[in-house]
């Protein structure tokens, strides 16, 4: 039997998953608990910030003294301050002690003002270019294309400029900057909103659907933090309700796999609906999302078969990835294919085999190229074909 055979015999098993959305998104609401993290998780915006100082987040701040970047594990430096830290010749303990890096990059709310000031009144408004706010840097650069003056940029705003009243904030939420202009958006949403409109070649005023758009877009993220806004609102309360649960059993939640888990669900509507061959698309490369990101499908499937009243040892062939499991009767402890999610097909067997070192057929590979199906003790053989689903061969 051919390899396209068999990938077109799973596939035809394979059908989209029954789901009451709205039964399914009320039933999420009413047994997530509301008070999950509260000094970390901005319910309102969709938004976590990681506290580096709390064992349960896996972030850290670099290592170098005064350098506020986040980093993956404690004790180490962010890029540049690594690179710093090779031109010092120091060892890493002075380093650490009195080192910093050379420029730091400025968080929206937290630059520093424009320089200009006349009689004790200073501009209210960011520094954004050479020592200026967005709008005297524009009218200097206006003036000085249009020979209206031939100053300098420090000059001019010396001598020239007046200063400016505070802006209004921006309409992005959870955003710290202000907006100083007519669009009431700071400068980094500013220029992201001029670029969906291009893309999405929109004709009309600068001001037609910026309210929309701003609703589902999150601030400038830091490291230490991951937003759900751009999501829809389903596969939100999916992910919040599996991070809640997860918490519970795995109390180590890091925001950097958690934003590339968000970047890899950016065309899913819900983890509930997917089958088995759309999941198995969704790889990481990154093997702390990949845990983070089964993690969050076993949590979300064994919550979906109890909305449906479904017992896990009779769901259908098919319709999940953790059926015909021993461990099945569990949905909390399930096991699941070994590689699941990480487009890794040189393993056997699934996850309870590999953890606990039984039952490891070798994988063996056909002229194909494609490794064969071998079985654990926990389950039938699985087939490991590029468009294989997860579903059981008979």
């Amino acid at each position: 039997m051919t390899v396209e055979l068999t990938a077109a015999m799973v596939e035809s098993r394979v059908v989209t998953l029954p789901i009451d959305r709205a039964g399914w998104m009320a039933w999420l609401i009413e047994n997530t608990e509301p008070d999950w993290r509260p000094d970390e998780w901005d319910a309102v915006n969709w938004l976590f910030t990681g506290d580096p100082d709390k064992d349960e987040t896996a972030i850290w701040r670099c290592n170098s003294a005064g350098c506020h970047v986040a980093v993956r594990a404690t004790r180490h430096l962010c890029r540049s301050c690594y690179e710093q830290f090779l031109e010092t010749g120091l060892s890493r303990e002075e380093f650490a002690e009195v080192g910093r890096r050379a420029m730091v990059r400025s968080l929206p709310g937290e630059r520093p003002l424009c320089s200009v000031e006349r009689d004790g009144v200073r501009c209210a408004l960011e520094a954004q270019s050479r020592g200026a706010c967005s709008p005297h840097y524009v009218k200097w650069r206006y003036h000085l294309k249009g020979g209206k003056t031939a100053l300098t940029l420090d000059a001019w705003l010396e001598a020239e400029a007046e200063p400016l009243p505070p802006g209004t904030p921006c309409l992005v939420g959870a955003c710290a900057g202000s907006a100083p202009g007519r669009v009431p958006l700071c400068a980094y949403h500013r220029d992201r909103w001029r670029r969906h409109r291009k893309e999405a070649g929109m004709k009309g005023t600068i001001h037609e659907g910026l309210e929309e758009w701003a609703a589902v877009q999150p601030p400038w993220l830091t490291g230490f933090q991951f937003s759900l806004v751009t999501l829809p609102e389903l596969l939100r309360l999916e992910l919040r309700y599996a991070l809640v649960e997860r918490d519970k059993q795995r109390p180590t939640l890091s925001p950097v796999a958690m934003r590339l888990m968000v970047r890899g669900l950016a065309d899913v509507s819900s983890i509930a609906e997917l089958t088995d061959k759309k999941l198995g698309d969704l790889g990481y490369l990154d093997r702390n999302c990949e845990a983070h990101w089964n993690d969050v499908v076993r949590l979300v499937r064994g919550a979906f078969d109890r909305f449906r009243g479904v017992d896990p040892l009779d769901r259908p062939s098919g319709s999940s990835a953790i059926s015909a499991c021993a461990h099945a009767h569990d949905p909390a402890s399930a096991c699941r294919p070994a590689g699941w999610m990480s487009r890794r097909s040189d393993r056997s067997g699934c996850a309870a085999c590999w953890r606990t070192g039984s039952g490891r057929p070798p994988p063996t590979t056909t002229t194909s190229g494609v490794p064969s199906r071998a079985a654990c003790r926990h389950r039938g053989p699985w087939p490991r074909g590029p468009a294989a689903d997860m579903t059981p061969a008979s």
